[in-house]
């Protein structure tokens, strides 16, 4: 009985020991980026924030891809679209 009690705290610390590692390693990581590492020990925020922050990304890149396309619009780019009978 006080082997299995034995094993299955050492299996309970050893578990411990590797997710603080890892969690360091990727707070370490993120530090390294510039960017201030957070716990999050709620993963519904965490989930609902993760989704906020690819919402934004797809919608910026979107605004930024279509401010490209206004400012590198030329005088040759709209001869073609009125030939082609684009209505752009």
């Amino acid at each position: 009985m006080e082997e299995l009690i034995g094993i299955s705290l050492g299996l309970f610390f050893f578990i411990c020991t590797i997710s603080a590692y890892t969690m360091g390693f990727r707070h370490a990581k993120q530090m390294d980026k510039g960017i201030a590492p957070e716990l999050n020990l709620n993963p519904v925020k965490a989930l609902n924030k993760a989704i906020e922050q690819k919402e934004t990304k797809k919608e910026e890149a979107e605004t930024r891809q279509e401010l490209d396309e206004i400012l590198n619009y030329s005088k040759d780019k709209a001869l073609e679209a009125i030939k082609r009978g684009d209505k752009d």
